[in-house]
């Protein structure tokens, strides 16, 4: 099993998941020379994990502006505890180096762009959030990409439902939106 698998199947116990990996040259400004990076997503079912680790110890919700990323943190850290070679990025981490999250993700296979700006999963739909990335200089095995682009020859019931029209294809004009 490799690194990545082992590291997978650990966070997907903790109620992470789903996972991919991308080219590593789409996060070199973390790591000079990364070959991979493995994104880390959450789904519906994460949140019942975070809400009983939270019913662990009430605590780390007292005075934690966003209890969640503490949560995907801690989840990494238990499942790499000595990350050789690998560095980590928490989405929600105020230090965190800019990655593009959505880019590695669709790259990574977990799903395709939108015209609202999210990435839509195969099967969960754009009910993933994209939390995290391990970036190395190893070569991991890239995953394959989303089968379809939903998007892609759709007849755009959000843009027509949307009442600030800001909805044009291709992406979503976030300043009519607010």
């Amino acid at each position: 099993m490799s690194a990545w698998s082992a590291i997978c199947a650990r966070l997907d116990a903790a109620g992470l998941g789903p996972f991919g990996v991308a080219d590593g040259a789409l996060a070199s400004g973390v790591v000079p020379g990364a070959r991979s990076a493995g994104v880390v997503a959450s789904s519906k079912r994460s949140w019942a994990a975070f809400e009983a680790w939270l019913r662990e110890d009430p605590e780390r919700f007292a005075g934690n502006p966003d209890p969640f990323d503490a949560w995907v943190a801690a989840c990494v850290a238990a499942a790499d505890p000595s990350p050789e070679g690998r560095v980590w990025v928490i989405s929600g981490a105020p230090s965190a180096p800019r990655l593009d999250l959505r880019r590695l993700a669709v790259e990574a296979g977990l799903g395709a762009p939108s015209r609202l700006g999210l990435v839509l999963h195969p099967t969960l739909g754009p009910w993933i959030g994209l939390r995290a990335v391990c970036v190395t200089t190893k070569v991991w095995d890239r995953s394959a990409p989303a089968a379809d682009a939903p998007c892609d020859g759709c007849a755009a019931p959000c843009a027509d439902a949307c009442p600030a029209q800001a909805v044009p294809a291709p992406v979503l004009d976030w300043r009519a939106c607010a």
